[in-house]
C-alpha cells in the first residue's frame, strides 16, 4: 500500500470524525527568552518574511515580532489560517500584523521605539508566581509591586523596580508562594513605564492602521474586537503599562466558539496557561506532530505546499502476521 505524507497517511478517515473550527493564533511575549531563526531558515516562506528585516534582527523586540509574523505566515502557507488572533504583551504587535491591522514594517518600527523607550525607564524585575489572583493582589498591595499579568487562574506575574521586587520575593517566601524570576531586566506592565507613555502614544498614533481582517482578543482589556474594526492606537500604550489579561482574553475567544489554538512559537509557553484557563482547548505547535494533530481535527492542510515539488515515492506494504496472543 503506498504511503505518503498526506491524507493517505493519517486523517479523519483513519481516526474518526473530527469537528474543527478556525483556530486562533496565539502570540507569546518575550518573557520566555530569545527566538531562534536558524531552525526555520530553510523554509522559503519563513525566509521571505525575515530577509527584508535582517538589519534589525539584533534588536530583541523587533526580532521577536518578525519571527512570529514569519512563523504565522508559514502556518498559513500550510493551509492553517486563523479565525482570530490573541497576543501576550509584545506578542500583540505580531497578532495585529497577522490580523491585518498593521503592516509588518510599521510594527517593526514601533517595536524599535518601544524597546528604546522602555529600556530608558531603568532596571527592574518580573516574577512569575503560582497562586490565585487574590494572593497576587495581596502581594502587590503589601510590597508596592504591580500586578503585571493575569495568565491563568493560578498563574500571575508581578513587576517593579529592584527594591520593590526584593520586598515581593521576601513576602512570597514568607507566605510560601511558589515564584521564579523571569529573564527580564525591564519592569514591563508596571508604574516604571509611565514616564514614556506619552511618547509611545505619539508613535502609536503615527502608525498606518487598517481594519482587522479577523477578530482580535485584546489582552490589554480582555475584549474581542470584531473584523472590520480599526484598533485604537492607544491599545499599544495600555498594553505596556497595565496588566496582561491573557486569561480573560482566552475566555472571550472561547465564548465566541474557539477551541483550537495554534501557538506561534517554537516551544510551548502559552499552551500551559491556556489549558488551565480552558481545559477543553487544544493547542498546536509547528512541526509534523502539530500538523498531524490538526489534520486529525479536520484542518484543511495544503499538502502540495507541505510536500514540496517532485513525485511521491511509494513505499512497500508490510504483511502483518495475524497471530492472536492470550491476555
Amino acid at each position: 500500500v503506498p504511503v505518503a505524507f498526506g491524507p493517505a497517511a493519517f486523517g479523519p478517515a483513519a481516526f474518526g470524525p473530527a469537528a474543527f473550527g478556525p483556530a486562533a493564533f496565539a502570540f507569546r511575549g518575550q518573557g520566555a527568552g530569545a527566538v531562534d531563526f536558524e531552525a526555520l531558515r530553510d523554509e522559503p516562506v519563513f525566509r521571505s518574511v525575515v530577509e527584508p528585516f535582517g538589519e534589525v534582527l539584533d534588536r530583541p523586540q523587533a526580532a521577536h515580532v518578525v519571527f512570529q509574523v514569519a512563523l504565522a505566515r508559514l502556518w498559513e502557507s500550510a493551509g492553517v489560517r486563523p479565525g482570530s488572533v490573541v497576543g501576550h504583551s509584545l506578542g500583540e504587535l505580531a497578532a495585529l500584523c497577522t490580523a491585518g491591522a498593521l503592516p509588518l514594517a510599521e510594527a517593526v518600527r514601533f517595536a524599535l521605539v518601544r524597546e528604546e523607550l522602555t529600556r530608558s525607564t531603568g532596571t527592574g524585575r518580573m516574577l512569575a508566581i503560582s497562586a490565585p489572583v487574590d494572593v497576587a493582589l495581596d502581594a502587590a498591595a503589601a510590597t508596592g509591586a504591580d500586578l503585571a499579568a493575569h495568565n491563568a487562574p493560578t498563574s500571575h506575574t508581578l513587576s517593579g523596580p529592584d527594591a520593590l521586587m526584593d520586598r515581593a520575593e521576601s513576602w512570597l517566601d514568607r507566605h510560601r508562594v511558589p515564584h521564579r524570576r523571569l529573564p527580564m531586566t525591564t519592569a514591563y506592565h508596571s508604574h516604571l513605564m509611565e514616564p514614556v507613555l506619552d511618547r509611545l502614544a505619539e508613535h502609536a498614533r503615527d502608525l498606518d492602521w487598517h481594519p482587522l481582517r479577523m477578530p482580535w482578543a485584546s489582552a490589554a482589556d480582555g475584549e474581542r474586537l470584531p473584523a472590520g474594526t480599526v484598533p485604537e492606537a492607544d491599545c499599544l500604550v495600555r498594553q505596556v503599562r497595565y496588566p496582561v489579561l491573557f486569561d480573560p482574553a482566552l475566555r472571550t475567544l472561547r465564548a465566541a466558539g474557539t477551541r483550537d489554538f495554534v501557538e506561534i512559537a517554537p516551544t510551548p509557553v502559552l499552551r500551559d496557561f491556556g489549558r488551565r484557563v480552558l481545559p477543553d482547548s487544544a493547542w498546536y505547535l509547528w512541526g509534523p506532530s502539530g500538523l498531524a494533530a490538526l489534520y486529525r481535527r479536520g484542518a484543511p492542510l495544503d499538502w502540495a505546499a507541505l510536500n514540496g515539488p517532485g513525485p511521491r515515492a511509494p513505499l512497500p506494504g508490510h504483511p502483518f502476521a495475524r497471530r492472536r496472543f492470550p491476555w
